[in-house]
């Protein structure tokens, strides 16, 4: 669930786009990014694209060699995906790799 009540996995990809540009406003970029912070926009990038897609996250999990619980922790960064569950994601959705790291790789 959000803060504000409303439970993540309904976010639209746009908010998830958001909230990503958001935490990179929010985090000095001049200094090194927190690996909380990575994580955190890590996960939100994952949930942007896995809504995009129409996704669930059981879908996603069962994909990738997860349960959906290990998603929901990466979505809110409480768990950062290692590169392997990353580069397996990237092929189910056919995503390049790259798109994670747009934008936050000035750090």
């Amino acid at each position: 669930m959000s803060r504000r009540g409303r439970p993540t996995d309904n976010w639209t990809p746009e908010e998830c786009k958001n909230k990503i540009l958001s935490s990179l406003t929010d985090t000095s970029l001049e200094t090194s990014l927190p690996d909380s912070t990575f994580n955190k926009i890590m996960g939100l990038k994952l949930r942007q694209k896995r809504l995009e897609l129409g996704y669930t996250q059981t879908k996603t999990g069962k994909r990738i060699g997860v349960t959906f619980q290990q998603i929901q922790k990466y979505e809110i960064g409480l768990n950062g995906i290692s590169l392997i569950k990353l580069w397996k994601f990237c092929i189910l959705t056919d995503t390049d790799i790259n798109w994670f790291f747009e934008n936050v790789t000035d750090w």
